[in-house]
């Protein structure tokens, strides 16, 4: 997926730091101020924009074919609330939203607070961040998910829900854009943050 980088190697390195990160409260703290020094002492490239590659047009899955499933918590470390689960990668964290939550944010029933609601916990978790920073960031990018329903409706269409990658160096824009305000910040999040198709 990214060119010139060997992604297996990257998740290893990425690992290592996420199990120093999690037993060090030092360690911690030292991510949560600068995750881009972190990252990039470890020897984890920094990416700006999350490569895509979307064929458009396919065939959709014929009606009942997609099952409308519920996501836990698993032994993978997806942290999941209702229909909505961060991953945490090499590169970024990557947000999932599944059909049924994705309808429900194009069918206006899921608004922007049930949004932020149900991804502020999962986005602390995967990235590394504190509540602080972590809940306006969740209620920025659920004011986008909401906001970009047209995009969200041409993505979908092979009606698996979306996901939504952030990169580390998106999220510390996103936490270094927090003085702005609600409205700033949302600003910020809507220029890179854009749905893919499951």
């Amino acid at each position: 997926m990214f060119v010139g980088i060997n992604e297996k190697d990257m998740e290893k390195r990425f690992s290592k730091l996420l199990n120093e990160i999690n037993s060090s409260p030092a360690k911690k703290a030292a991510f949560q101020k600068n995750p881009l020094k972190v990252l990039t002492s470890a020897g984890i490239p920094l990416v700006l924009n999350f490569p895509t590659a979307v064929t458009v047009g396919a065939p959709a899955p014929a009606p009942g074919a997609v099952k409308k499933s519920k996501l836990t918590k698993n032994a993978k470390g997806v942290t999941a609330a209702g229909n909505i689960s961060v991953t945490t990668h090499w590169w970024g964290i990557k947000i999932v939203t599944d059909e049924q939550f994705t309808t429900d944010i194009v069918d206006g029933i899921t608004d922007a607070k049930k949004i932020a609601a149900a991804l502020a916990g999962p986005l602390a978790a995967a990235a590394g961040v504190s509540a602080a920073v972590a809940g306006p960031i969740a209620a920025a990018v659920a004011l986008v998910f909401v906001i970009k329903i047209a995009q969200i409706k041409l993505t979908d269409w092979n009606h698996t829900g979306v996901y939504w990658p952030l990169t580390w160096l998106q999220i510390f824009m996103l936490a270094a854009s927090l003085p702005l305000g609600p409205t700033g910040l949302a600003g910020s999040a809507a220029v890179f943050v854009h749905p893919i198709p499951n």
